[in-house]
């Protein structure tokens, strides 16, 4: 069967969509790789501004923009460094570490306000909804002091629970805070206490700096997303927020780094932004091109031949080039003169039943070739050593077989 024949198991065009679908499953495999850490909703019943449960901060995010602010995610450490006031939700003391490196960079500058908002609630995830908790109580007061120990000292959380909601009032600003009935207060520290509960604890504090203005709200039911469901409270986390920063009010920036979601190192990510873009845009244009190349030829593709073909004329091929290996070639001689002999003999007539010295007898009788009798040439052949001296003398031995056998054809 001929390569034009070959039976295609596919048309052009299946192939061409499979390519293509190949392709772009590659590129989507790498973009969400580069970018699906990015992309994650934060919907994992978290505290912090993703988050939609009700320890979550995501109805301040929203709150803020309906207000008439500017909200933003901050997802890189390096974004921290403006005059936005910063959102900072750790989830418990493990963050210690990540609050005080963040407190430290907006320390060394013109930056603008910090505001910390203490965890509270211990929780566990709602069975028929991923992005919701159900609380099991409340936090110790050791371990929410402890979020705070690398930058405030000796700071005492309070945990009282009251009997009707109070309403603590940050005076300078004329707001008014509806405190929870299970409250959360700091003291100590150095914290110079800026909104106090009934009982002298402070609600909003700030930490003692020269440099930089960090805040600490101590009760994160005055800024969460299920206290945002009255109005009352909603109107004076938000006012609490635009007061913070009366430089830029309404323009905030709520930290996703320290609960997890921040933006990580990523060489692949490189690739598909600039200045590298390009270099990828070219890479892929020449891959394109590589490949209409190898799918556009120039005629059919021809079938592989074989490795050994049909036929004796093949039998006899591949035993020459075996003999050729084996270094023998010279060694065919004496066989050669034995088919020359039994060829001649037949066809000048010489007797079948003559012995192999009367039969060389008789053909020396035919005439010799160029001065050399059969039993000369037949010598060459035989005694030769070398593949061109068997060569040349095989030609020699055609050349007599030609001559005397010419008139008895």
């Amino acid at each position: 069967m001929s390569g034009r024949d070959t039976i295609q198991p596919f048309s052009r065009r299946a192939l061409a969509a499979l390519l293509g679908a190949g392709i772009i499953g590659f590129l989507a495999y790498l973009l969400l790789t580069a970018y699906g850490p990015d992309m994650r909703t934060g919907r994992d019943g978290g505290m912090h501004a993703m988050s939609v449960a009700a320890t979550g901060f995501r109805g301040l995010f929203r709150l803020n923009e309906e207000a008439g602010g500017s909200s933003y995610l901050i997802r890189d450490k390096e974004e921290v460094e403006d005059l936005d006031l910063l959102v900072l939700t750790p989830q418990g003391p493990q963050d210690a570490s990540k609050i005080a490196e963040l407190v430290k960079e907006r320390s060394t500058g013109d930056y603008g306000p910090t505001l910390i908002i203490l965890p509270k609630w211990l929780t566990q995830p709602d069975p028929q909804n991923r992005a919701w908790v159900q609380a099991v109580g409340v936090g110790s007061p050791d371990l929410v002091a402890a979020t705070l120990k690398e930058v405030a000292k000796d700071v005492k959380i309070t945990q009282p629970v009251r009997t009707r909601r109070p309403v603590a009032r940050w005076a300078d600003q004329g707001i008014g805070f509806v405190l929870p009935r299970r409250g959360q207060a700091i003291s100590g520290g150095g914290l110079e206490t800026i909104v106090a509960d009934p009982a002298g604890g402070a609600v909003l504090a700030r930490l003692p700096s020269d440099i930089a203005s960090v805040y600490v709200l101590a009760d994160p039911d005055l800024a969460d997303n299920l206290a945002l469901k009255e109005r009352r409270v909603a109107r004076a986390a938000l006012a609490m927020l635009w007061a913070l920063n009366p430089d830029d009010p309404g323009t905030i920036s709520f930290d996703v780094t320290v609960p997890g979601y921040g933006r990580s190192p990523n060489l692949l990510k490189l690739a598909f932004e600039p200045p590298f873009l390009a270099v990828t845009l070219c890479l892929f244009a020449a891959a394109l091109l590589a490949g209409l190349h190898a799918l556009v030829r120039f005629g059919p593709a021809l079938a592989e031949a074989r490795a050994i073909a049909f036929g004796k004329k093949a039998l006899l091929d591949n035993s020459a080039d075996l003999l050729r290996r084996a270094g023998h070639e010279h060694r065919g001689g004496e066989r050669y003169v034995a088919l020359t002999r039994d060829a001649v003999a037949h066809a000048v007539g010489v007797p079948a039943d003559l012995s192999i010295e009367r039969i060389d007898h008789y053909l020396d009788r035919l005439g010799p070739l160029q001065g050399e009798r059969w039993s000369d040439l037949a010598r060459r052949a035989i005694e030769a050593r070398t593949r061109n001296e068997l060569v040349r003398a095989a030609r020699a031995l055609h050349d007599w077989r030609k001559e005397v056998t010419r008139g008895h054809r």
